[in-house]
């Protein structure tokens, strides 16, 4: 992350892939806050689970920002809560999976599309802001959806921790859910 903010020039953009644990674990608070003051830190996206299975078994995040201005607000895509494991045969990871999180990121690479204003004239509750505009054309938003803005003062408030959730996982309290164990060896 050092490396990317000292090479990155003003109005440079970068998305970097990060373990869940570096959201919110040791210093992670110490690295967001410096972070979030020099680059707008715009977009997460929660990666479903063994997204890298076989060759690692972290569960991940891509955190996109542009160096030159601060936070004002985090959209995070939840791509994980009740989306099934990808496994190497019965479930691969495949493009499909993330055509509704580029619809809501919209067609600015900066994060600025017009498209995520729409969703601020929804509900707000708890820092979360949208409501699933009708006609926004965008799937998932809202409080029930898997695209929510979070506002830095609550970034703020829970000490730069981004292990945001909103979302119920009813995956992971299904023990049918998990694959066959000879098919996890045999990955």
């Amino acid at each position: 992350m050092q490396h990317l903010l000292t090479t990155l020039k003003p109005g440079g953009r970068a998305a970097i892939v990060l373990p869940d644990n570096c959201l919110f674990e040791d210093k992670a608070d110490e690295v967001f806050e410096i972070v979030m003051a020099d680059c707008n830190v715009h977009t997460i996206l929660r990666l479903t689970r063994c997204t890298f299975v076989p060759y690692a078994n972290a569960q991940a995040n891509v955190v996109f920002f542009q160096k030159g201005r601060t936070t004002e607000k985090v959209w995070i895509y939840d791509c994980r809560s009740n989306i099934p494991a990808c496994t190497k045969k019965d479930r691969p990871l495949t493009p499909d999976l993330f055509i509704d999180f580029e619809r809501c990121y919209g067609s600015d690479r900066n994060g600025n599309d017009p498209l995520r204003l729409r969703f601020l004239s929804g509900v707000e509750g708890s820092g979360v802001e949208g409501s699933g505009v009708e006609g926004s054309g965008v799937e998932g938003s809202g409080v029930e959806g898997r695209f929510q803005a979070f506002h830095i003062e609550e970034i703020k408030e829970r000490g730069y921790k981004l292990d945001l959730k909103w979302l119920k996982d009813d995956t992971l309290d299904d023990p049918n859910d998990l694959p066959d164990p000879v098919d996890l060896i045999a990955e």
